[in-house]
C-alpha cells in the first residue's frame, strides 16, 4: 500500500500543476474583465467570482478527473510510481462516475488548511490507506510495482488472520455470478444476468446480514477447482468449521444470485482458492468485492504450493491481498487445521 507521505508528496505535485491551469484560466478572464485603476469606475464583481471562484473549481476538478478517468493517476502519482484501483471492477481507470465523485469529495479537503490535516490523519489513520474521498469512490492507492502476494505462507507457518478491506458502505453494485461457485455438474442459470445479480446484491445488502451460523466460511473459486473446494469444506467441516458451497447449499429452485449474495454478507469469512483461473475470473472478483464492501474478512489460499502464477498479479487483486498473507495449500487436512487455527485464534479480527 502506498504510505500517506509519499501521497502527500505527489498532492504537492498535483497542486503546483493545479495553481499553473489556474493561471492560465484567469488570463482571458482578466481580458473580458480588466480591473480599473480609477476609483471612480468599480469593477465588474463577476470577474472576481470567475477568477478566483470557478477558475479554481474547474482547475482542480477538471485536472483530477480527467487524468483519474483517462490514465487511472495524476501527475504527481505518476511522478512517485502510485496507482489507483477501483475496487468494484479492478481498473486503474475510473469510471466517470467515480472519478467525479472522488476529485469532489478531495477538494472538499482543500477547502480550508484545517480539512486537509483531518483528511490527512484519517488517511494514515486507516489499515487501508484510505481517505475519505477513497472511501466514497471506493478505490485504493498502491504502489504500481507492489510484490505483495509474493511471499505466501505455508499452511504451518504461523502468520496472523487476514482482514478485509474497508471500501465504504455503499451497498455493491457488482453483482455475483454463481459460475465461480459451482462445480460443473452444478452450473447456474444461463440466463442470470449482472443486471439481475446487481439487483439481487442491492436487495440483500439492504436486508439483515447477520450471519445465523458461527464461523461459516463462504468458499470462492473458480469452476475449474470444484472439486478441490469441496475436499477442503469437508477438511474444514472436520475441524469443527461450517463452511458454504452454492453448488451444495444452494436449495433447488432459490434464487441463484440472491443465495449467493445473502451467504457472502452473513459468512464470517470469505475464503477464495487463487489458482490461475480464479484470478482471472470476473466471477470471483465479485465475490471478493462484494466480501471486501461489507467488511467481510478475506483468508486467500493458493492452490499452487509453488505460487509462481501470482508473481503478476492484476492491479485489483494486488489491492485486494495487500493486507493479506497468502496460505500455500499442501493438503487439504493440513490446509483446514491452519484456517481454524487462525480464525479461532484469540485475536482474531
Amino acid at each position: 500500500m502506498a504510505s500517506t507521505a509519499i501521497r502527500v508528496a505527489g498532492y504537492v505535485i498535483d497542486v503546483i500543476v493545479i495553481a499553473f491551469i489556474w493561471f492560465l484560466l484567469i488570463i482571458p478572464i482578466a481580458i473580458a474583465f480588466p480591473g480599473s485603476s480609477d476609483p471612480q469606475v468599480q469593477s465588474n464583481p463577476l470577474g472576481g467570482v470567475l477568477g478566483l471562484v470557478v477558475a479554481p473549481t474547474v482547475a482542480f476538478l477538471g485536472y483530477f478527473t480527467l487524468f483519474y478517468r483517462f490514465r487511472g493517476r495524476s501527475l504527481g502519482m505518476m511522478a512517485f510510481g502510485l496507482c489507483l484501483v477501483h475496487i468494484p471492477t479492478g481498473s486503474q481507470r475510473l469510471p466517470w462516475g467515480a472519478a467525479l465523485l472522488r476529485s469532489i469529495v478531495l477538494a472538499a479537503s482543500f477547502a480550508c488548511g484545517v480539512t486537509v490535516f483531518v483528511w490527512l490523519i484519517i488517511t494514515a489513520a486507516s489499515k487501508t490507506k484510505q481517505g475519505p474521498h477513497d472511501l466514497a469512490a471506493r478505490t485504493g492507492v498502491l504502489r504500481s510495482r507492489s510484490a505483495v502476494a509474493a511471499q505466501p505462507v505455508t499452511a504451518s507457518s504461523q502468520a496472523t488472520t487476514a482482514h478485509g478491506v474497508d471500501s465504504g458502505a455503499v451497498p455493491s453494485a457488482a453483482g455475483v455470478d454463481p459460475a465461480s461457485s459451482q462445480s460443473p455438474a452444478a452450473a447456474p442459470p444461463p440466463s442470470e444476468s449482472p443486471s439481475i445479480v446487481a439487483a439481487a446484491a442491492e436487495t440483500v445488502a439492504a436486508s439483515d446480514p447477520e450471519p445465523t451460523t458461527p464461523d461459516v466460511i463462504f468458499i470462492s473459486h473458480a469452476t475449474q477447482d470444484g472439486e478441490l473446494a469441496l475436499r477442503l469444506s469437508e477438511a474444514l467441516e472436520a475441524q469443527g468449521v461450517g463452511t458454504w458451497l452454492a453448488s451444495r447449499d444452494v436449495a433447488v429452485g432459490a434464487n441463484y444470485a440472491a443465495e449467493i449474495v445473502r451467504a457472502v454478507t452473513s459468512a464470517q469469512y470469505l475464503l477464495v482458492l487463487l489458482s490461475p483461473a480464479s484470478i482471472e475470473s470476473p466471477h470471483v472478483r465479485r465475490e471478493v468485492s462484494i466480501a471486501i464492501d461489507r467488511k467481510v474478512p478475506v483468508l486467500p489460499v493458493s492452490t499452487d504450493a509453488t505460487g509462481q502464477f501470482m508473481a503478476e498479479l492484476p492491479v485489483d487483486w494486488t489491492y485486494w491481498l495487500s493486507l493479506a498473507q497468502v496460505l500455500r495449500m499442501s493438503d487439504e487436512e493440513s490446509t483446514a487445521k491452519e484456517i481454524a487455527r487462525r480464525i479461532n485464534a484469540p485475536d482474531r479480527g
